[in-house]
């Protein structure tokens, strides 16, 4: 369960270093999908 939080937190920074305004609506999607996973 752990390691999956901190796979949610990589992918959420990987994706912040390559598009900053598209990210924001597959962050809170992923956000939401890695709470329902975790």
């Amino acid at each position: 369960m752990l390691s999956i939080i901190v796979f949610c937190i990589i992918v959420k920074m990987f994706k912040r270093l390559r598009n900053e305004t598209l990210v924001i609506q597959q962050t809170k999607n992923s956000s939401y999908s890695c709470l329902l996973i975790a």
